[in-house]
């Protein structure tokens, strides 16, 4: 009431505050009995007058506001904006989908069970808060991270308990490096192998005598050209990674972290565009070469895969260090993608 007579505001603006705000602040004032309640407007009262009960208000709520004009957004949005719900909630929801909220006070008068079933919110407090009644509620679609509020003594002269929301110690991640042995393709690599095979003189293969033999002549040749044109290296994968991370698009990261350190702002903002634009590529190269096929081949993987793309899972057997859109090496260790390029290979002259 002192802050209110201090600015002495010729308006009052917020949402739903003809019908709810004013009429929880009245019902509260009422019950702890502050003097000058009048402040509200700028008209002088002495008796308060008797108020209704109910989320709607009365006449009663808005008189108490004489002098001062009072301006409720909701009705506006109402008049301006086609929508089912006109909640904050509701509006912060839509633009933001993954957007934490917690709503907390003295819910005497209001309905928050219509709330909590057309939105994601749930009511956390289970103790009395007022004598044998829950009062003092907590609205939040957060309540996995929070433990279940303890109930504590009044604050001054309220005659309700105070509620305390403390968040949950959620366990640590690991942080766990994996380094795998993979072969770092690159097109015009691959293309040379495949003249390399092109090229050999397989007639020595025909000459020998046992299909034993045959099939380890043309094993070795072939590793020969593996490790020659494309030699095996030791990459680390972090466990946190995206699975559509890749060496180039961590060098790009790296490169912005760099320049972020040496407070290059020019530097910085250049690389930060690249791992911007970077990213956008990588994820649609991604579901093709991993994800796409899945979806008729094994629907299970599929909408594994999916999920762990989405970030709602922490399953990474769909991980794979991946190169210029080529799968370097899969979970298995097994060479992908290779056949294409010696095919290229064979075609080139």
């Amino acid at each position: 009431m002192a802050r209110l007579q201090k600015l002495d505001p010729d308006v009052l603006v917020g949402h739903d505050i003809s019908i709810f705000d004013l009429d929880v602040l009245l019902h509260r004032i009422n019950a702890c009995k502050i003097p000058n309640w009048s402040r509200m407007g700028r008209l002088r009262r002495q008796v308060m007058p008797k108020l209704s009960f109910g989320s709607k208000g009365g006449f009663a709520e808005r008189t108490a506001t004489c002098g001062r004009l009072v301006c409720d957004v909701k009705v506006s949005s109402q008049e301006l904006i086609r929508c089912k719900s006109y909640d904050l909630t509701d509006k912060l929801l839509l633009e933001h989908p993954n957007a934490g909220i917690m709503i907390l006070g003295d819910f005497n008068h209001f309905d928050y069970k219509t709330l909590c079933r057309h939105s994601f919110l749930k009511q956390t407090v289970k103790k009395p808060t007022r004598q044998s009644a829950i009062l003092d509620l907590i609205l939040t679609n957060m309540h996995q991270w929070y433990n279940e509020p303890e109930i504590l003594p009044a604050i001054g002269l309220s005659d309700h308990l105070s509620v305390l929301a403390t968040p949950a110690v959620q366990p640590k991640q690991p942080n766990n490096i994996i380094k795998k042995t993979v072969r770092k393709t690159k097109p015009s690599s691959i293309t040379s192998l495949g003249k390399f095979v092109k090229s050999l003189d397989w007639s020595h293969l025909y000459r020998l005598p046992s299909c034993q033999d045959k099939c380890d002549l043309f094993y070795n040749l072939l590793m020969l050209g593996l490790d020659t044109f494309l030699p095996k290296k030791k990459v680390e994968v972090h466990c946190r990674d995206k699975p559509w991370i890749t060496p180039d698009l961590k060098k790009l990261i790296s490169d912005r972290q760099h320049a972020l350190a040496a407070g290059n702002r020019n530097l910085y903002n250049q690389r930060r565009n690249d791992v911007r634009t970077a990213i956008k590529r990588a994820k649609p190269s991604y579901f093709q070469t991993h994800v796409k096929h899945l979806k008729t081949a094994d629907p299970s993987k599929w909408w594994k895969a999916v999920k762990n793309l989405a970030g709602y899972t922490s399953d990474k057997s769909f991980h794979s260090v991946i190169n210029d859109n080529r799968i370097l090496e899969d979970g298995n260790g097994k060479t992908a993608f290779i056949p294409t390029g010696l095919q290229q290979g064979f075609r080139s002259d």
